[in-house]
């Protein structure tokens, strides 16, 4: 029996570093670093909407997700002020099962969540895809066999 390498979630692509193709083993962690340091850096520039805030801490401790590499993790809450409703994205670098790895997220939206919340969301989320898109190769899952080996094509 066999499995994928990569873990996918929330995110339209699975999107592997660039730097597995190209560097040597001991600078990978920099770079992962590098990479992770860069969406949260664009994520505190998105403007938001007064009543609106966004928080980015490394740790949650109430994080269900144990998969993401606990260096390279981002907790965002996306917070309504006259509601107290919060949205939550976990953002990371998954370990690969067999070699490499990946960034990807996943949201939480509150059951309750409002159209303006869920649009602040969507603009966290597409500002990390558009970071990640720049130092990051994007694969989609090809082909799953029955064994659960599983093929990965690189797109544009």
């Amino acid at each position: 029996m066999s499995t994928g390498n990569f873990f996918h979630y929330d995110s339209k692509y699975i999107y592997v570093p660039k730097v597995f193709f190209e560097e040597a083993d001991d600078i990978i962690f920099d770079e992962l670093s590098y990479i992770h340091n860069e969406v949260e850096r664009a994520i505190e520039k998105i403007k938001i909407p007064k009543g609106y805030d966004i928080y980015l801490s490394g740790y949650d401790k109430n994080i269900k997700y144990k998969i993401f590499d606990n260096n390279l993790f981002t907790f965002i809450s996306i917070f309504e002020y006259d509601t107290d409703i919060t949205n939550n994205i976990y953002f990371g670098f998954i370990p690969g099962y067999y070699q490499f790895g990946n960034f990807d997220y996943i949201i939480e939206y509150d059951k309750y969540s409002t159209k303006m919340l869920d649009k602040l969301t969507l603009k966290v989320c597409n500002t990390i895809e558009k970071i990640l898109s720049l130092y990051c190769y994007k694969f989609v899952v090809s082909v799953v066999a029955s064994s659960g080996e599983t093929l990965y094509k690189r797109v544009k």
